[in-house]
């Protein structure tokens, strides 16, 4: 099944993603977190994006198979 996951990873820490059904949902999702960032906690981020892929309920977001959407400039 298709999904769009927003990936946040944290430089030398967390790194966490959320699942959206549809990309507008996750494009419209992803602006608004970064908008609500201050300048100190995006430029912790070392990466950022958008990312649509095959998930699975068993093990999840396919990484290596997955397109970049939109990623924001570090």
């Amino acid at each position: 099944m298709k999904k769009y996951v927003i990936v946040d990873q944290i430089r030398n820490g967390d790194c966490f993603e959320t699942v959206c059904d549809t990309e507008i949902e996750a494009l419209t999702r992803a602006n608004a977190e970064w908008r609500l960032l201050t300048d100190h906690d995006r430029n912790r981020r070392e990466f950022y994006a958008v990312m649509c892929g095959d998930w699975d309920e068993e093990f999840g977001f396919d990484y290596n198979a997955a397109t970049i959407i939109k990623a924001k400039k570090m």
